[in-house]
């Protein structure tokens, strides 16, 4: 066996599908009240998998099978990773199968979740052991293995090479575009040079829900308040903070300018920057002291995300984890709504970035919005910085 770690760009995907295999289990199961309960996700998995195999009509993004078990495979092999400490990796046997996989911290073991759910419901007669297998590897009762030798648990007979297949066409959302070529948008990214030599303007004080992804549309349940330790000599300088977790905070003038330019389908969370110098930032009853905060930044979500992405003329290549998916990326061309770019907006290609119209820029610069930088897209190469213009 032959492994690979996943690159930044393949997390960001499968992180994607991690959301999407919630979603999808959600219209068709009631979820657990707690999402840590891996145990829990693993058997609203299986229910799932019943439902559509008793002929349970799914969500139109779900509706092929292939599409399904990548969603519900990798919430599966995700939890696996969780419960357990495995790791995703991109795994190929000698015979010349090769696919996604979950494999235990010395390699004894591994699972190709993908194919293993996509067995499940190419055939409704076989037995749904998705609980089975998890309860199996918990309680510790799998067969004799050693270090490296990727012992495969789950394993399932399929003839294609991957699966769930690979498809030569994403499956799109009809939207009203038209055949313009490359439309004048922009990335939108951070500015560094007010950190004077800080990582970060703020650090996230954690709170008990799953992870949160940005570029993903999913709506999360927040607690009434969310905090963040923040450097407050950096923050002064700032619209649009640097933050660890990397979410998209913005000022409220800095969101207000953007809106200006045309509406954004978004939420808008607050949250609350705590002077980080404060030692004891809360009182005895949980309320913040005076004057140890900042509450002028939410996080925003993008609702939608925008299908201009031009298969036929972009230089590009599929991502190998999610096919509906861009994975690594030569050359960008876009497909310019008959009404224009959205003033912010996220592609369905590739949700992990955040652009913005050439009105929206000209907003934010006259308004002298701080923190922002702008990358052109005339040119982007996967895993490299984008001049500036």
């Amino acid at each position: 066996m032959k492994e690979r770690v996943p690159n930044q760009n393949e997390l960001q995907e499968l992180e994607q599908l991690v959301h999407n295999g919630i979603e999808c289990s959600g219209f068709l199961v009631d979820l657990p009240a707690n999402l840590d309960d891996s145990a829990a996700v693993v058997r609203a998995i299986r229910q799932g998998v019943d439902e559509i195999r008793q002929g349970a009509k799914l969500h139109r993004d779900y509706e092929d099978p292939a599409d399904a078990a990548y969603a519900l495979g990798s919430l599966w092999g995700d939890e696996l990773c969780r419960a357990f400490k495995w790791e995703w990796v991109y795994l190929q046997a000698e015979v010349g199968f090769e696919g996604w996989a979950v494999v235990s911290p010395d390699r004894s073991y591994a699972c190709f979740p993908h194919r293993f759910i996509f067995a499940k419901l190419a055939d409704p007669g076989s037995d749904n052991s998705i609980a089975l297998l998890f309860n199996t590897i918990e309680a510790g009762d799998v067969p004799p293995s050693s270090p490296r030798k990727y012992l495969t648990l789950g394993q399932v007979r399929i003839k294609s090479k991957e699966a769930p297949p690979q498809r030569d066409k994403v499956i799109r959302r009809e939207t009203a575009v038209n055949e313009k070529p490359e439309g004048p948008v922009f990335v939108l990214f951070w500015a560094t040079d007010h950190l004077s030599g800080e990582d970060y303007d703020a650090t996230l004080v954690k709170f008990p829900i799953r992870p949160v992804w940005w570029h993903t549309t999913h709506k999360y349940e927040f607690p009434e308040r969310i905090f963040f330790k923040a450097n407050f000599a950096t923050l002064q300088w700032t619209d649009f903070p640097v933050c660890n977790p990397q979410w998209p905070l913005m000022s409220r003038r800095m969101l207000d300018t953007l809106l200006s330019v045309g509406p954004i389908p978004h939420r808008a969370i607050p949250v609350i920057m705590l002077d980080r110098t404060v030692r004891e930032p809360f009182d005895a009853s949980g309320n913040p002291r005076p004057g140890v905060t900042d509450e002028r930044f939410v996080a925003v979500q993008l609702t939608e995300h925008l299908d201009a992405f031009d298969w036929e003329r972009s230089e590009y290549e599929r991502s190998k984890f999610a096919p509906q998916l861009v994975g690594r990326l030569q050359k960008l061309i876009l497909k310019e709504p008959a009404d224009g770019f959205p003033a912010l907006f996220r592609l369905s290609a590739m949700p992990g970035r955040l652009f913005v119209s050439a009105a929206a820029r000209e907003a934010l610069e006259k308004a002298g919005i701080r923190g922002v930088q702008f990358w052109t897209t005339d040119r982007i190469e996967h895993g490299r910085r984008r001049r500036r213009r």
